[in-house]
């Protein structure tokens, strides 16, 4: 990045953080689900944290993704901020005991529990108008494709 453009983005990457113990948190668009801070540049959405690690570091290798020390995806300080491959990250997640509970009532956003389960999978009759998966998500609030993740067992696993 040549100077002007790195000073530049240097200020507006720096302009929109607040200061969190060693953090330094950023405070302006997020990346939905994953909320890890975003930027524009060049009308381009680029994640925070990398551009931060490229101000301060380098350049990110191919195949290599920018990792948090500090395990808070809204954090830019480059001295919380390594390059590590995707298996190292994993592998950092489950050491740190942060792995997420993806299925069943381990799920904080699940609408259906382990009794639904079992009930949408025994009463399911594909093409249905009464036990459907349509006619199952009315009853049970949720997606056809819910009803549809929890019979193939993407989720709710029998």
């Amino acid at each position: 990045m040549a100077n002007k453009v790195s000073s530049s983005l240097y200020d507006r990457l720096y302009e929109r953080v607040t200061v969190d113990g060693d953090c330094l948190l950023w405070q302006g668009a997020t990346s939905g689900k994953s909320k890890y801070g975003q930027i524009r540049i060049d009308g381009q959405k680029q994640r925070c944290h990398r551009v931060s690690y490229q101000l301060h570091k380098g350049d990110i290798p191919e195949g290599m993704i920018v990792m948090h020390s500090c395990d808070t995806p809204l954090c830019i300080n480059p001295c919380h901020l390594s390059l590590g491959t995707q298996v190292e990250n994993m592998a950092d997640m489950r050491s740190k005991g942060r792995e997420h509970q993806n299925q069943g009532e381990g799920n904080g956003h699940s609408s259906l529990c382990a009794a639904d389960a079992a009930e949408i999978r025994a009463s399911y009759q594909r093409y249905s108008r009464e036990f459907g998966s349509a006619a199952l998500a009315k009853k049970y609030g949720v997606s056809d494709q819910a009803i549809l993740d929890v019979i193939s067992g993407k989720t709710w696993s029998a």
